[in-house]
Order: C-alpha cells, then structure tokens, then sequence
C-alpha cells in the first residue's frame, strides 16, 4: 500500500491591491493611489487640472487621507470619461444622472439591488466634488 501525500494549493499573493476591470466602459480600477493619480494626469486638461486641485484641497487643506481622495478620484474619473470634453462647470442634473443610471442594474442581474449601494457612493462623491 503506497501512501499518499496530502494535496497542497499555491495561495493567493497577500496583497491589498484589488483590480477590477469594468467591462462596460472597460477601465482598470485599482486601489493604489499613485496609480489613479497618474490616470488623473492622463485625462484632458479640462478634467485633469480641477481634479488634481481638488485632489490637494482634499489632502492639504481638509487633513484627509490620499487614500480618501484617490477613492473621490476613481469616481469622478469615470465620471469625466462619461462626460468626454464637456467641463465640470457645464454639467446639468441630467448628466449625473445619466452617468449614475448607468450603474443600475435589472433584477434579474442583481436581485438583491447592490447596485442601490454604488449608485449612492457615486452621487455622495459628486456631491463632495462639487460643493
């Protein structure tokens, strides 16, 4: 009787950094700061510059985190791809609301409506934008 050893699996990298790929608008997600800072910089000028002030009112003015703001940053970077080269300041309601319906998702997807939870998360973070 030959003995047998036990099964062993590799596990996964211990790393906190989550990518998510948006297959709808396919954009890379990433958690890490430096990295949505730089997508920031590659956007049109129109959006990049009022980002990146905000950026620095977030972290120098209001004491909050860079990881805070890259969360702010990840949103509204979706949200000017939505918007191609219209300005921030030019933005009515139906535009946010168009960009933010974008994220619901039908019953049959999502029965347990999660997407209500994303949907709440993007408005609280164009709000916090545009006061």
């Amino acid at each position: 009787m030959t003995r047998r050893s036990p099964v062993r699996f590799r596990s996964a990298p211990r790393s906190y950094r989550v990518h998510i790929l948006d297959l709808r608008n396919d954009v890379h997600f990433t958690t890490k700061p430096e990295t949505v800072i730089k997508q920031i910089e590659e956007l049109h000028e129109i959006h990049s510059k009022p980002l990146l002030q905000f950026k620095d009112w977030l972290v120098d003015d209001e004491d909050s985190m860079l990881s805070n703001a890259a969360n702010y940053l990840r949103v509204l970077k979706l949200f000017s791809l939505d918007l191609g080269e219209k300005d921030f300041k030019k933005v009515t309601r139906e535009d946010v609301l168009e960009f933010l319906d974008k994220r619901k998702k039908s019953i049959d997807i999502d029965p347990d409506k999660r997407w209500v939870r994303t949907w709440n998360d993007y408005l609280n973070k164009l709000i916090g934008f545009y006061r």
